[in-house]
């Protein structure tokens, strides 16, 4: 069974000049904003705290676990967009899912990174741009991106990257 999870929440408005620069100088800016403020540090006030921040994302947002079916992910090579602060990242691995994670943010991927070390979880994470997937076509049974693709200077390209690695017979979920 092979399943497509493409969902970007758009929670912040961007001008259509933004959205179709293809800038660097903006990628790197982009870039910069998260290191500063990866998503989802509002919810911790320690490092040690990932399961505070799980808790916090899931009952903001409770919608996330069913629509991302992390449980049905046992075996299936996973790419989440855009990990962040990794919650969901946790998941997928904790649903057997072999999963990979990329984001633009180094600091997001050093927290995720930390978070997989304390639940004593294996990590595959990669500092890559979502414009410029740096995996071979038809690599992934699904893809997962949630609130990320919008803040990217050409969302279009972000999509039709997903689309690329993800595996024939796909259907939206």
């Amino acid at each position: 069974m092979h399943k497509f999870v493409l969902q970007d929440a758009i929670r912040i408005g961007y001008s259509s000049a933004v959205a179709s620069a293809t800038s660097p100088e903006l990628k790197t800016r982009v870039a910069e904003f998260w290191n500063a403020e990866p998503c989802g540090t509002r919810y911790l006030s320690g490092e040690s705290e990932f399961e505070t921040h799980a808790r916090s994302r899931y009952t903001l947002e409770p919608h996330i676990p069913a629509f991302a079916k992390f449980n049905e992910s046992s075996g299936l090579r996973v790419l989440e967009i855009g990990v962040g602060m990794g919650a969901d990242y946790e998941q997928w691995l904790k649903a057997g899912a072999n999963a990979t994670g990329v984001d633009l943010s180094s600091a997001s991927l050093a927290r995720t990174r930390r978070r997989c070390e304390i639940a004593g979880l294996k990590s595959d994470l990669s500092l890559a741009d979502v414009e410029n997937l740096p995996f071979e076509d038809q690599t992934f049974e699904v893809v997962n991106s949630y609130g990320v693709m919008h803040h990217s200077p050409d969302t279009a390209k972000c999509i039709r990257e997903a689309w690329r690695v993800l595996k024939p017979g796909a259907k939206p979920g």
